[in-house]
């Protein structure tokens, strides 16, 4: 499917993209608190990239990097691990058409998908309401029709969309960065399962000190008949479907999809580095 992405539309959605975070350049303000009556919220902007952090009170003590946005060019991906993930926009032959994403954070993915995919629907959800605010007044999202986000569970959120996705994001870790193990569950799979379309893809961001990564892994693969990874400096990123994706297509769909997309991050070399498990590393590792 050949998508024109310098048309009006587009040009147009990526300069009103900027202008809502253009403000943000000329603050003063190193870091902010945002107010949440669930958990700390910190915000800081570092010349022209603006992070979210997450922290429990009692502590005070940061998460990872939660989400990042440079500020002048808002639509490329600056962590890694969400270039890899964003592989799910070429899973199919088609562009995708419904996008639910556990863990919205700052919005990154979900005003990737928004933009590339003029007909796309995202849904998804985080747990604290101040999150998805901050999205909006911090990382340049514009909640129109197009979205439907929620402040929820992610499990409990998904069991009310009465709809197929063609993508499912799995990216929902506490206030301290541990991953939230009851997304990982067999039983949480199987409804992702439910909730996809026969060629839908589900992406899960694990990280590799996770201690209960391998039964993580071990759940989707009795779910799943076909599991890849993306793995490097302790990320790990895993794509569950219910058919199989052959590698030698996605990877032409990629490099097709960043050269006509003007991509500025190295999209078709993460296609390229995808691998499919071994699940003897995860059964008896």
């Amino acid at each position: 499917m050949t998508v024109n992405y310098d048309s009006e539309w587009h040009i147009k959605n990526a300069s009103d993209i900027r202008a809502r975070l253009s403000p943000h350049l000329d603050t003063k303000e190193l870091a902010q608190i945002i107010p949440s009556s669930l958990q700390g919220i910190f915000v800081r902007t570092i010349d022209d990239v603006m992070e979210l952090y997450c922290y429990e009170p009692e502590t005070r003590d940061l998460s990872d990097i939660m989400s990042r946005v440079n500020l002048n060019a808002p639509l490329d991906l600056i962590a890694v691990y969400s270039q890899v993930m964003f592989l799910t926009q070429v899973w199919q032959q088609m562009s995708p058409k419904r996008v639910y994403i556990a863990g919205f954070g700052g919005g990154r993915l979900g005003m990737a998908y928004h933009h590339y995919n003029r007909d796309v629907f995202v849904d998804g959800s985080d747990f604290d309401p101040a999150i998805l605010e901050v999205a909006r007044s911090h990382f340049g999202i514009e909640y129109d029709d197009r979205y439907s986000i929620a402040a929820a569970d992610s499990a409990q959120d998904l069991e009310t969309r009465e709809t197929l996705y063609d993508i499912i994001i799995i990216d929902v870790f506490s206030n301290s960065g541990q991953h939230a193990s009851h997304l990982a569950s067999r039983e949480f799979f199987t409804k992702c399962r439910r909730k996809l379309n026969a060629d839908g893809v589900l992406a899960i961001n694990l990280i590799e000190r996770d201690p209960e990564r391998s039964a993580k892994i071990s759940n989707m693969a009795s779910v799943f008949p076909q599991l890849m990874e993306w793995r490097q400096q302790g990320s790990h990123i895993v794509f569950a479907s219910k058919t199989e994706a052959r590698k030698h297509a996605l990877l032409k769909r990629a490099e097709t999809f960043e050269r006509d997309a003007n991509l500025t991050f190295p999209y078709s070399e993460h296609a390229k580095a995808l691998q499919l498990v071994d699940l003897a590393e995860y059964r008896f590792g």
